[in-house]
Parts: structure tokens; sequence; C-alpha cells
């Protein structure tokens, strides 16, 4: 390798240096004639084409801009549209409100369970509270037979078992009989 001073490479990134500054101002002078001439419609070339480019593609982006507010403004039309005939619904429902009312009002019976003798205003209330009598009582049906059949389970276990027990003893008991004959 051969050795280089340092100093030699001071100088030559100076002219580095020295070199870029000066094609950098080349540069911004010849960005501002090219600017001055577009603006007096002197030059036609590749630049005024990509700017022209440029410029369409920002008036594209400008029109989905507005088809999106379009789009946008439509939406509120048809949520003021909704909100039109929900009012409309509104005026409409005391009718129904009525209606409903007297419904109820005749459905106003006094029912009486036999079950637990509680008082029920509508049908409807008294029907649930049937539906409910019978669903507990089921299930206290199968929490009852769960049970029994548990039970019954273990005691034929159980069963087995000492049958198992009697019938080993009597083999034993064969055994030592034919063992001492």
């Amino acid at each position: 390798m051969k050795f280089i001073p340092l100093t030699q490479h001071f100088e030559t990134v100076a002219m580095l240096y020295e070199k870029c500054a000066a094609m950098s101002e080349k540069l911004e002078i010849l960005q501002k004639q090219s600017t001055n001439q577009i603006q007096n419609g002197q030059i036609e070339s590749e630049d005024t084409q990509q700017l022209q480019k440029n410029s369409q593609k920002q008036t594209l982006k400008q029109k989905n801009k507005q088809k999106k507010k379009n789009v946008g403004a439509i939406v509120v039309q048809e949520n003021d549209n909704r909100i039109n005939e929900e009012e409309k619904k509104t005026k409409k429902s005391p009718k129904i409100i009525e209606k409903k009312i007297l419904k109820q009002q005749k459905q106003k019976v006094q029912f009486t369970c036999d079950h637990c003798n509680k008082t029920f205003e509508t049908s409807q209330v008294y029907n649930k509270h049937r539906y409910q009598l019978k669903y507990r009582q089921n299930q206290l049906k199968r929490k009852l037979m769960k049970q029994k059949n548990n039970v019954s389970q273990s005691e034929q276990s159980k069963n087995k078992s000492k049958i198992q027990i009697n019938k080993e003893i009597k083999n034993k008991k064969k055994c030592s009989s034919v063992q001492s004959n």
C-alpha cells in the first residue's frame, strides 16, 4: 500500500466540496431560468410536459375529492330522508300506542294462581308463571330420577359384590372339602 499524507486527503475533500457548491449554484440558476421561460410561455420541453402531467394528476385528485364530497352530500341527504321518515312514523305512532293500550286494558283480567295464590294482571304474565312452574317441576323430577338411579346403581353394585364374595367363599369351601377327602 502506498502512503498518502493526510494533508493531501484534506485537499481532495476540499476540492470536491468546491465542485459540489459550484454545481448546485449552476442548478439553481438553470431552475430559475426554466421557471421564467415557462411563465413567459417560451419553452415547450420535457419539463413542461412533466409539469402538465403533474397538473393533470392534481386535477384528477381534485375531481376525486369533489366526488367524495358529493358522495358525502348524498349520504347526508339520505340521512335527512330517513329522519323525515322516522318523524312521519312517530306521528303515526300515537295511534299505534293507543291501540296497544286498549289491547292491554282489554287483557287486564286478574288471574290467580292455584299453586301460590298470586294475582296476575294479564294473561301473558300468568301463562309465563305457569310455564315456569312446570319447568321447575320437570327439573325436580329429573333430579329425583337421577338420584334414584344413582342409589339403585350403588345398591346393585353392592349386591353384586356381596354375591361375588359369597361365591368365592363357597368355592373355597368346596376346594377345601375336596382336598380333605
